[in-house]
């Protein structure tokens, strides 16, 4: 099908060619193909393109949070206006410009920022967010003088900083699109994954990505644990994320659901560039399995962390947390996937239908253009006569 594509305007010229051909001048069939194979190439790469786009989700975390008041200023504001200042010899109006200056009272809203470790500007949040964070940061609002040239009211800053402990971390994630070729359905069958639809997800139960509510993404799915056991995880990727480009999320199943957990690896494509997905089949509070997946080249953490478990079966997340972040340094690298651009991803048959069909019109509506213009073969042929009787 590849192939009768880029045949489509070479079939149109001849047609044109045989039923059309006073109305054909020969350079109008180069207007037809040429165009109509850049486009085919066109609508193809985006294709492409969105077949092996995919999202990640990268991590930091907030180190400042600033509060800044309401302020006003006098500022002067230039008016103009324009009027007939006289006419001229032929009675027509003059006109001139009056230009005058007055000031008002300018007023600024309060306002709220937070920042990163890695960003060079705050970012303007809700003060209910704001809030939030504040609670959690739980240390004292340094004052700033803003020096602000002020009419009545002198608005100033309060700045709160990050103590840099766990317990008071509020970690943010962020998406950042990339390309996949995995994500291709034609790929899946290469890395032995299978290629599991959104409803057929839902009907075995399995996990989607968790969404980004005021800026953090919880990484715990399938079961609640404490908040310090969250937060350990939170930190891990707050922490991780731009130096080791490493997130982890971490998914429970039941003791029984092995299988279920590699159903899951499929789903989400043995998950991101940067991920380490750990999931564990638990018995109570007791992990009885683990399978976690990356696309580390060496399965390092993989099976360390399933030996960690089998040595300590009772759940504890922060425990585990504190002995994963020294490991991190030393046993994960993140894959490369410039080493999957040897894979030749394949449009889908309905892909291919819909390059097919646009082609057609596209060739449809050049040939309209062509045989309605004002153009037509005789007027090409009467102009070569007047050339050459010119000469």
């Amino acid at each position: 099908m590849n192939i009768i594509v880029y045949i489509i305007p070479f079939v149109t010229a001849i047609i044109l060619f045989l039923f059309f051909r006073k109305k054909v001048v020969w350079w109008e069939y180069i207007v037809l193909i040429i165009p109509s194979i850049l486009f085919t190439i066109l609508v193809k790469w985006i294709m492409v393109e969105t077949n092996s786009s995919d999202i990640e989700y990268l991590g930091t975390y907030v180190n400042q949070i600033t509060y800044y008041e309401p302020w006003n200023e006098l500022v002067e504001v230039r008016h103009e206006e324009e009027y007939v200042s006289g006419h001229d010899s032929d009675g027509n109006p003059i006109y001139s410009t009056r230009v005058w200056y007055t000031t008002e009272v300018r007023n600024h809203s309060e306002y709220y920022t937070y920042k990163t470790p890695h960003a060079m500007f705050e970012t303007e949040i809700s003060k209910n967010l704001y809030n939030k964070i504040k609670n959690r940061f739980a240390t004292t609002a340094q004052f700033k003088d803003m020096h602000r040239d002020y009419h009545t009211k002198d608005g100033d800053a309060y700045i709160t900083i990050y103590d840099g402990t766990i317990e008071h971390l509020y970690d943010i994630a962020v998406t950042n699109r990339y390309r996949n070729k995995i994500s291709a359905n034609q790929s899946h069958t290469i890395f032995k994954m299978i290629d599991i639809s959104k409803k057929e997800a839902d009907s075995l139960g399995l996990y989607e990505y968790p969404d980004i509510r005021e800026l953090n993404q919880n990484p715990i799915i399938g079961r609640t644990v404490s908040f310090e056991e969250n937060q350990m995880i939170r930190y891990i990727n707050a922490t991780r994320g731009k130096r080791n480009q490493f997130r982890m999320f971490v998914l429970f199943f039941n003791e029984n659901e092995l299988e279920k957990s590699e159903l899951q690896k499929s789903y989400w494509q043995n998950g991101n560039k940067n991920e380490f997905v750990l999931c564990l089949g638990m018995r109570g509070d007791s992990v009885v399995w683990t399978n976690a997946f990356s696309w580390c080249d060496i399965p390092k953490l993989e099976v360390m962390s399933r030996n960690y478990f089998i040595a300590r079966p009772k759940l504890d997340l922060y425990e585990y947390g504190q002995w994963l972040e020294k490991e991190i340094d030393k046993n994960w690298t993140r894959k490369e996937f410039s080493d999957f651009n040897y894979i030749n991803i394949e449009l889908s048959d309905g892909q291919y239908i819909a390059l097919l069909i646009l082609t057609i019109i596209f060739n449809i509506l050049i040939s309209l253009c062509v045989v309605y213009n004002n153009i037509n073969h005789e007027d090409d042929i009467d102009s070569l006569y007047f050339i050459r009787y010119k000469k």
